[in-house]
């Protein structure tokens, strides 16, 4: 877990990682589904984009690189470099926020004693957070509850911008303003000409959790928690959580706020 001793700029670093937490990261994230990555490749082939070579940035478990494998020649995955893209090459950029209990008669009650178990996660780390790692997280935050309208493409760069949300309506950042010891603000670099789709779809990227898969959400992505540290609030939200849900083992319709940026280099 980041503290303010080892102060750093990425919020969400961690001192350890093992194929064990990969598997556990892949389980409580959304999966991308085949029609996700046509419409990517649908659009880099009408801009007369090659499939030589793609970069994967934030690979992460690298689940991402092994799709594009099946379609490009090459494929370099990285977490922290600069994009490099040739003429005609496409910049695809999506991010998918805070889970969404997606049937409307379980979304009222379970909707806000989750948020309440994030915003409970959060707060003490940003309390006790660094200047750098306090600003990492304001960064991310803000750009998150712009659903990334912040990113500015310039128009000498880049060509055909489209901008797609899907369940826009639902916040995006992890945290909400209670979790907070800042101000949230949201921006926008918008052009006229950009192209701006918004969708709401029930059931985008489903998946179906019991409590033991929001459980798993928050282990990890949340740095406090994956220290096995004990919080007794924590622990009764849980049990209202799982009660709302419907029991034991019950499984609730998942889906997520999502956005994608598209773009073609010029």
């Amino acid at each position: 877990m980041v503290s303010a001793q080892d102060d750093t700029s990425n919020f969400f670093k961690r001192s350890h990682y093992d194929e064990d937490y990969w598997n556990e990261y892949l389980a409580a994230h959304p999966e991308y589904d085949q029609p996700f990555y046509q419409s990517i490749y649908d659009y880099h082939r009408s801009h007369n984009g090659l499939f030589g070579t793609a970069h994967d940035i934030a690979t992460g478990p690298g689940q991402v690189a092994a799709e594009l494998s099946t379609r490009f020649n090459h494929v370099v995955a990285s977490d922290v470099n600069p994009t490099h893209l040739d003429p005609n090459g496409t910049l695809a950029i999506w991010f998918y926020g805070r889970p969404i209990f997606a049937e409307p008669e379980y979304f009222d009650r379970c909707q806000p004693l989750f948020g309440s178990i994030l915003d409970l996660s959060f707060a003490p780390i940003l309390k006790a957070a660094g200047p750098m790692a306090k600003a990492g997280c304001k960064r991310a935050t803000d750009r998150m509850v712009s659903f990334f309208d912040d990113i500015e493409l310039p128009s000498d760069v880049w060509r055909d911008i489209k901008r797609q949300k899907w369940n826009s309506k639902h916040p995006m950042p992890f945290n909400g303003p209670a979790a907070c010891d800042f101000d949230i603000e949201t921006s926008s670099a918008v052009k006229e000409g950009e192209e701006v789709v918004e969708t709401e779809v029930a059931d985008f990227w489903e998946r179906q959790w019991d409590l033991v898969g929001v459980k798993r959400f928050v282990s990890v992505n949340l740095p406090t928690f994956d220290e096995g540290r004990k919080d007794e609030k924590a622990d009764e939200l849980y049990k209202e959580l799982g009660k709302a849900m419907g029991g034991e083992g019950t499984l609730r319709k998942i889906t997520w706020p999502v956005v994608r940026i598209l773009a073609s280099k010029k």
